[in-house]
């Protein structure tokens, strides 16, 4: 398609120019427009020099809605100065953005130990005393245990608790 006269209109992803640029493919033409979503992520290792490689004269444009303004890595570096920017400030006035209600919450989790250590010793009853001891420390872990299903389910109902008695109704 590179290659072809015909061909006005291209939609791909990135990693198709890789592709063209082993074949050699490119297109010197400067009625192309190469239109980068997202471009503040995929812009900064060998992706935009093979785009650039296969389509060495289109006009790039690049859409973020989080560009990039570092000395070592500039979205407006690779894509030219902004064409449009859309503040934080006025997406708030405008109602596109809205604030986020944010309360840090702890779930105390109280678990039931003999009905924890029944279950372990009928699962893991054909196991050395050593395997029993490695399971013991791997799932006493705090992440392991934040990821158990009762565990999720007591968040899940403590956060439908609080929304209840503090902010439902509230438009907020």
């Amino acid at each position: 398609l590179v290659r072809s006269p015909q061909a006005e209109v291209i939609t791909t992803v990135i990693d198709k120019f890789e592709t063209a640029a082993s074949e050699r493919a490119t297109n010197d033409s400067r009625d192309i427009f190469v239109l980068v979503d997202e471009s503040h992520r995929s812009q900064y290792g060998a992706t935009h020099a093979l785009m650039r490689r296969v389509f060495p004269h289109a006009c790039y444009i690049g859409f973020t809605g989080t560009p990039l303004l570092k000395k070592e890595k500039s979205t407006a570096d690779k894509f030219g100065s902004f064409i449009h920017t859309y503040p934080i400030r006025a997406a708030v006035e405008d109602g596109a953005v809205v604030p986020l209600v944010y309360e840090g919450r702890l779930v105390e989790l109280e678990p039931n130990q003999a009905a924890i250590d029944l279950w372990f010793e009928r699962v893991t009853r054909e196991l050395s005393e050593d395997q029993k001891l490695d399971l013991k420390r791997k799932f006493s872990r705090r992440d392991e245990v934040n990821k158990a299903e009762s565990r999720i389910r007591q968040i899940a109902y403590d956060l439908s608790e609080h929304f209840r008695a503090n902010h439902q109704g509230t438009g907020r």
